[in-house]
């Protein structure tokens, strides 16, 4: 940030704002100016917008080479007209600078939201569209035909002019093609609308956890970047650090603890031998016999089992005055506690019981502990796709094409009218259909998701409630969604008590197209056939660890039964099996 911010007639900012003063990595500049005119709350001009502001900051802006400017004045959510003004000013004077507007960006109630988003879209601007030019630039030369697609945090994905309109909603893109790839995967065994799953990832910094409830992901407008709403609608992920790469440590209590700091891919863990000589989970998996130093990602990378050793028993063995076996045992048991609270976070939190779920286990750790984590959470059935090691990879082949829209329209339940809600989810189908059509995208066996933000009235927070229609001609009808949903999110409902909508949100979706694989005959061979060893690996049981059978993932065959314990060493995963389960 500036070191002294100042408005253009030369005023300071409230001392309060200050604390904003502080350096950030986020945004490491930026100049925030005080514009005049007003719109009132109902939409009305109250002052015409005074364009010598506007002026004076375009010729500061032409000194401090701008790089893109984000507009966002007050109740512009309900008449747009002096940010669009501000627009055509700019674009005046400076043609090639961007500018976006929180009317376009998150046109929502709470001003702090909409800057918040509209300053984070600026921000990124420059850097996502040079690297999508160049992106797709690279794409034409070397023969690529069609438009590509990219993924956003609502977990669907559009053509690059549309990500370019809120850049932002790139950001946490990754982990949200997981709930994707769960429903594909989970589409296999079960038809679609009676999916739910819990989504589990757990790679080399991070454990992501998705709730999805009859074939859909759940969503959350509460996605921060560095303590900054991020506003846009997006699939509910929630991240700890208990990734492979987490780093076990003595904290000042003398405790034992886990995470969030990682070793990363570089130095990473001590049994990678690239420097690194903090222990971690990976190195706890080694030591415990999960992961064999020898056969890592098919034996093209060989782990060293003493480095490991030695960073657990240095550092967390010999403080606490535990052989290291135990230690890595400690570790582990940590690692799961947080990865199983990740996973009530987004199901018990949620108002949704997680034994009633199955678990669809990712990442390239995700089959190491998923049996621990099911039978602690209470669920008895968890599959584990062989594309483990790409989960999120995969999961972007496979998700829909998603383009989402919100519009403010504040109404109580006893004088809301509907024809203004049949007519606002109309033209929000309509804009839809002509942007698909635009992007040049097939709108046949386009679907519709319509939903609101709604709360009882006096409470603070709304919920975004989904509907399974666009029309409604009961005012019942209309608020019994809501009723329902807060009865399943906190055990209780007031259908007595006025109801206030906010925010109209509608996603159009197009679906990918992708089938799923055609079931295969069953083996009829014993799965001995695969066995590739036996060797010692700790399960729980005492100090000790015990022989068991490990298996070679790639010569299982469907219809293959292996009963724990053993362990399945696949090319980029692996999977663990405690006595008493099967695979």
């Amino acid at each position: 940030f500036r070191d002294v911010l100042e408005f253009m007639d030369g005023t300071k900012p409230d001392p309060f704002d200050l604390r904003m003063e502080r350096p950030q990595p986020l945004v490491p500049r930026y100049l925030r100016l005080g514009i005049g005119g007003r719109i009132d709350y109902s939409g009305k001009e109250v002052d015409t917008l005074a364009e010598a502001d506007i002026l004076g900051a375009i010729e500061l802006f032409k000194k401090e080479n701008v790089e893109s400017i984000a507009v966002a004045y007050l109740w512009s959510q309900v008449n747009p007209i002096h940010e669009q003004k501000t627009r055509e000013l700019l674009g005046l004077h400076l043609p090639d600078v961007p500018v976006l507007l929180s009317s376009d960006v998150l046109p929502q109630l709470r001003e702090w939201d909409r800057t918040s988003a509209s300053v984070l879209c600026a921000y990124t601007y420059p850097a996502v569209a040079g690297y999508l030019d160049r992106f797709r630039k690279y794409l034409v030369e070397h023969g690529f035909k069609s438009e590509p697609l990219i993924i956003q945090c609502n977990g669907g994905s559009a053509p690059i002019e549309h990500i370019l309109k809120i850049p932002s909603k790139s950001i946490g893109s990754g982990p949200a093609a997981a709930p994707a790839a769960a429903v594909q995967v989970a589409s296999e065994f079960f038809s679609r609308d009676d999916i739910n799953a819990i989504s589990v990832d757990m790679g080399g910094t991070s454990f992501d956890v998705g709730l999805i409830r009859n074939g859909l992901p759940t969503f959350t407008r509460d996605l921060r970047i560095a303590g900054m709403p991020l506003g846009s609608l997006a699939t509910d992920i929630i991240s700890v650090g208990a990734g492979g790469g987490s780093i076990a440590f003595i904290d000042p209590g003398g405790a034992l603890a886990v995470g969030p700091r990682s070793a990363g891919a570089e130095p990473g863990p001590a049994c990678y031998g690239l420097g690194g000589v903090d222990p971690t989970v990976t190195d706890a998996f080694v030591v415990l016999g999960y992961v064999h130093p020898d056969t890592f990602l098919g034996g093209r990378f060989s782990l060293d089992h003493s480095k490991a050793l030695q960073a657990i028993e240095k550092n967390i063995a010999n403080p606490l005055g535990l052989s290291v076996i135990d230690a890595a045992a400690g570790i582990i048991r940590l690692a799961n506690f947080k990865m199983v609270k990740a996973i009530e976070s987004v199901s018990v939190e949620r108002g949704v019981d997680p034994r009633g779920t199955i678990l669809v286990a990712g990442g390239g750790a995700g089959g190491i502990v998923v049996g621990a984590l099911a039978e602690e959470v209470g669920i008895d059935r968890a599959i584990i796709p062989r594309v483990a090691g790409g989960y999120s990879a995969y999961g972007m082949t496979v998700v829909d094409v998603t383009f989402d829209y919100t519009r403010t329209h504040a109404a109580d339940s006893d004088k809301i009218s509907l024809d203004e809600v049949n007519s606002l989810f109309s033209e929000l189908e309509t804009q839809a259909l002509s942007d698909l059509n635009l992007s040049g995208i097939s709108t046949e066996g386009v679907r519709f998701q319509w939903f609101y933000d709604a709360a009882y009235w006096g409470q603070a927070h709304e919920l975004i409630v989904p509907l399974s229609k666009g029309r409604f001609s009961d005012i019942n009808d209309l608020r019994s969604f809501f009723d329902a949903e807060h009865e399943r999110i906190y055990t209780f409902k007031m259908p007595d008590d006025k109801v206030n909508f906010f925010h109209w949100r509608l996603n159009a979706i197009v679906e990918s197209g992708i089938d799923v694989e055609e079931t295969v005959a069953l083996a009829q061979t014993d799965a001995s056939e695969a066995m590739r060893e036996q060797r010692a690996v700790y399960f729980g049981v005492e100090t000790t660890k015990q022989n068991t059978a490990i298996y070679d993932g790639t010569k299982l065959l469907p219809g293959h039964i292996v009963k724990g314990p053993a362990v399945i060493e696949e090319l980029t995963s692996g999977i663990v099996i405690a006595p008493g389960h099967r695979v």
